[in-house]
């Protein structure tokens, strides 16, 4: 997910710790190591034996043997690279152009908006104070639309407030674009095939003299007009949930909560958005209530959703997949660990990265997560992948433009938040050919 620049680059060793470790994320500790023992001097894709043949993804399709996972784990390192100016969790992670740019999430009253230059492998900040929460879009132009969001700390707002706000960031800087119709924060936004934003639910809380509720209300924004517009409602209310873009050009929206506090409700239902016809069509429903989980597009059109809460301190392992041609979820390979909070990536050949989390055990206590397991929709399984060097929840993870894959901020301990970034010691690519 992140180049690799000229930084003193530097292993460190993967470890999965309770919430009860203390880190700082300015340690030095095992930074004088070297990937597998090669020279940490030497440019890192030359560490990788040469020789090495591509995998062929069409290879099994070829003889008819479906492909099967392998029960060794896939080992490479993680490399500590800059850090965060101050540490927050991540509410959305994007690549644009040479920039990987970071909004903040839940946990830290006014978070930033950090961009990574890829060219010097440096990170800056780009706007402080922010509200929490807001949701991001990439759009024509490597741009990134943000809406909305949870308020911020000031003279105006009290935190916790979710607020109409939205803007545009291009080439560091962020300028305001016409307001959203309703303030709503906990939403989500998606980029339709026509270049339109769509922004779906979340709760909306203006000021102290309105009750706070959960929306089902929907916006569109149209970029090259500035303007928005209310479209077709969610038949579910829903916050915290996910939305995915389908192969056919709709959208499929998943689970989430209903309520706030002692009443919320974790939602096992699922509806697809048609822009041609703007209306939101139920579609079957999950297993399990689930939100806080993550939803990818499969190479097959199919959707895999996974692990995620069913209750405050109940994390999930499990897994399904909708499939467009029946409407309907069925059960695929869970997660060898429960986990919400999780980070993501769609690899370039359709397998998925998924990493870290919040793990919650019988008893209530919760602790990071350093896991990181691929998935492969043909073999329907899970592979166990090397562990990030920093147990962590509500992180960002991206997939680079030279391959690498890129780790940073989130939760680590007792929910203190973190600065550290990290990157595999490799391109993906060549560490799965071997």
């Amino acid at each position: 997910m992140k180049a690799i620049a000229p930084l003193l680059l530097v292993v460190l060793t993967a470890c999965d710790c309770s919430m009860s470790h203390e880190l700082d994320g300015g340690s030095d500790g095992g930074r004088d190591a070297g990937v597998d023992g090669a020279d940490a001097t030497e440019p890192l894709d030359a560490q990788v034996d040469s020789d090495a043949s591509s995998p062929d993804a069409d290879a099994d399709a070829d003889t008819g043997t479906p492909p099967t996972c392998s029960e060794e784990e896939i080992e490479f390192g993680w490399i500590r690279a800059d850090e965060f100016p101050l540490s927050q969790d991540v509410s959305d992670f994007l690549v644009i152009g040479d920039e990987a740019v970071v909004t903040g999430g839940d946990f830290r009253m006014g978070p930033d908006i950090l961009a990574y230059s890829i060219d010097s492998g440096e990170w800056r900040v780009v706007a402080e104070g922010r509200a929490r929460n807001e949701a991001a879009s990439t759009i024509e132009g490597n741009r990134i639309l943000l809406t909305g969001g949870g308020g911020r700390r000031g003279r105006e707002t009290i935190d916790g407030f979710s607020t109409d706000r939205a803007e545009v960031y291009e080439d560091g800087a962020v300028t305001t674009v016409t307001n959203m119709g309703l303030s709503r924060g906990n939403h989500e936004s998606v980029t339709l095939d026509d270049g339109q934003v769509l922004v779906a639910g979340g709760w909306s809380w203006a000021s102290r003299r309105e009750p706070s509720e959960v929306t089902g209300t929907c916006e569109l924004y149209n970029v090259e007009s500035d303007a928005w517009r209310f479209v077709a409602s969610l038949n579910d209310p829903r916050w915290s949930h996910s939305l995915t873009m389908l192969s056919d050009g709709r959208v499929l929206a998943i689970g989430g909560l209903q309520g706030q506090d002692e009443s919320v409700v974790h939602l096992d239902s699922a509806e697809v958005y048609d822009p041609a016809t703007d209306r939101w069509e139920r579609t079957g429903s999950m297993s399990t209530g689930r939100a806080y989980h993550e939803a990818l597009l499969l190479p097959s059109g199919r959707v895999l959703v996974v692990g995620g809460q069913r209750a405050r301190t109940e994390t999930l392992a499990s897994a399904e997949i909708w499939d467009p041609a029946t409407g309907e979820f069925s059960p695929t390979a869970s997660l060898p660990l429960s986990a919400e909070d999780m980070a993501s990536v769609t690899l370039p050949d359709g397998r998925i990265v998924v990493a870290g989390g919040v793990h919650f055990e019988d008893d209530g206590d919760g602790y990071g997560l350093a896991t990181v397991h691929l998935f492969d929709e043909r073999a329907d399984c899970w592979q166990s992948m090397s562990s990030l060097s920093v147990p962590r929840g509500a992180f960002g993870m991206v997939l680079l433009p030279d391959g690498h894959l890129m780790a940073a901020g989130g939760l680590i301990a007792d929910f203190e938040l973190n600065r550290v970034t990290e990157i595999s010691s490799h391109p993906i690519d060549l560490i799965l050919a071997e």
